[in-house]
């Protein structure tokens, strides 16, 4: 009884797979059974055509996000007297937070620092580009990555294309140096 039932399953499946249930062609052969293997397949492919299909789409305008500036300024120096062990801990140094502004995927870095530097507010080449580093809000420990040159902003633009949700940048930088002719002029 459950052998008929088996071989009733049997071909039922092999009439959905096309094959028509010809006994003739698979006398000798065992059909192997499918596994998930194909879904997983069809999902990378879908994946992959979705990839194509946001590329392709000139009438999407162009990504932007939100950028949180932190100017952090150096360390206050905490004095040891002696040997003896400190009774305080060491003072955390001043971080100013500037933003957020938007800033566009299709924008240049030169753009970027312009941004910064009407935010900050200074003269863009005033800014200290050599400290920029970049990371995403979350995971709140995350790396820092540089943004001193067009490669790191490369590298920024590209990984903010990748992700797929709402995506904040937060721009870590030392103070910017400190313009000698405004102070002339006050």
């Amino acid at each position: 009884m459950a052998r008929e039932r088996r071989k009733e399953k049997k071909k039922a499946e092999e009439i959905e797979d096309g094959d028509g249930g010809d006994k003739d062609e698979d006398a000798g052969k065992k059909r192997k059974r499918h596994t998930g293997s194909t879904k997983r397949k069809k999902k990378r492919y879908q994946k992959e055509d979705e990839d194509e299909d946001e590329d392709g789409d000139e009438d999407e305008p162009p990504k932007r996000f939100p950028i949180y500036l932190f100017i952090e300024g150096p360390r206050p120096f905490a004095a040891h007297a002696g040997h003896s062990k400190p009774t305080a801990s060491v003072p955390t140094p001043l971080v100013i937070q500037k933003g957020p502004f938007f800033h566009h995927v299709a924008s240049s870095f030169s753009l970027l620092k312009r941004s910064i530097a009407s935010h900050t507010p200074c003269n863009p080449d005033l800014l200290a580009v050599p400290s920029f580093v970049w990371k995403y809000d979350k995971p709140a420990n995350g790396t820092r990555m540089q943004l001193t040159t067009e490669v790191g902003y490369e590298a920024l633009i590209d990984s903010v294309k990748k992700k797929r949700s709402e995506t904040v940048v937060f721009i870590y930088m030392k103070p910017p140096a400190k313009d000698i002719v405004s102070a002339y002029i006050i």
